[in-house]
């Protein structure tokens, strides 16, 4: 069950553009059902390809389009000398990729956003100093800019918030977290979600508009304890 949802994340990218296969363009509308049918069509390898995100250029040439594909894309991959360059290569990959695949899977486009949403957009405090303003709708409404900066260069999930607590002073990543509290963490955390991807049911009505992107926070659980301080990102 799990392993099904995490596949259904990157799956859901397919029907949001409409780029399904042709089988599915007069079954039922819903999202659910949409990627439902799309996933019985995949095979057990293609499910599991759908969990891969290369990183790097060499990582995603089309010599590595193989028949099973992959899930997403960092656009750290791609160029970050200017926005514009970063879409026109973008948009080349994700025509590339979706040319050479059977069922025609559009990629997900990933991007750390700790403090920013594109190269070329606004560069936000770190986290850490987020955390010093003691204001939960000052950080929703920074990260709501970041996630739009984010999908008008054509991603769709940012990596973040950091939600792990840094106890030890000799880890170097301190300036990731928000707080060393797990309340002010909490409280910063959910408003950084809720930035990203809009408020389900509360007073913001854009939830997961198309200026908005998937929040992933991270990292794994305990990486906030490493023993000795040592990075295990």
């Amino acid at each position: 069950m799990i392993r099904s949802s995490v596949v259904s994340v990157f799956v859901l990218a397919a029907v949001w553009t409409g780029a399904t296969h042709a089988s599915l363009e007069h079954t039922d509308p819903s999202i659910a059902a949409r990627v439902s049918a799309l996933m019985d069509q995949m095979t057990l390898e293609e499910r599991a390809a759908q969990l891969a995100a290369p990183f790097g250029s060499a990582a995603i040439s089309l010599n590595n389009f193989n028949a099973t594909g992959f899930g997403a894309v960092s656009l750290t991959s791609l160029s970050i000398h200017s926005p514009t360059e970063l879409v026109q290569q973008r948009n080349a990959l994700q025509k590339q990729y979706m040319d050479s695949g059977r069922l025609s899977i559009p990629l997900s486009f990933t991007q750390e956003v700790l403090h920013g949403g594109a190269a070329g957009a606004t560069v936000f405090p770190m986290p850490l100093t987020m955390g010093t303003t003691w204001d939960e709708a000052l950080v929703e409404e920074v990260y709501a800019s970041i996630a739009s900066d984010l999908s008008a260069v054509g991603g769709d999930l940012g990596y973040a918030p950091v939600i792990n607590l840094f106890m030890d002073p000799r880890f170097g990543r301190h300036q990731e977290g928000f707080s060393t509290n797990p309340m002010l963490s909490a409280r910063y955390a959910t408003a950084a979600v809720k930035g990203l991807q809009g408020d389900n049911g509360g007073s913001n009505t854009g939830y997961m508009n198309t200026d908005r992107v998937v929040a992933l926070g991270k990292h794994v659980a305990g990486y906030g304890g490493a023993p000795g301080g040592l990075n295990a990102a």
